[in-house]
């Protein structure tokens, strides 16, 4: 008989409805493992580094299926006929 263990798995905001210091946050605590030996992800970034790490954290959760967290839908997002 094999016993098997049910994984909990978080859910936290969309990381596209995060601030940026939320979103330091996020990565300093929950990918530490993925900032290359920084102790954290600093909140003074550039707008162009910030998109870097944004984008960098959505590829992690396409190519990562390990992580203890999933992320809610974005709400930061264009619906048709919403522009003027």
């Amino acid at each position: 008989m094999s016993i098997t263990r049910e994984r909990r798995i978080a859910c936290v905001p969309a990381a596209d409805d995060m601030t940026r210091e939320i979103f330091c946050l996020h990565m300093t605590h929950r990918h530490h493992d993925s900032l290359a030996g920084m102790d954290e992800l600093s909140a003074e970034l550039t707008p162009y580094v910030e998109s870097l790490y944004r984008s960098f954290h959505r590829r992690l959760h396409e190519i990562r299926i390990d992580y203890d967290h999933a992320h809610a839908p974005t709400d930061n997002y264009e619906r048709p006929g919403d522009r003027s």
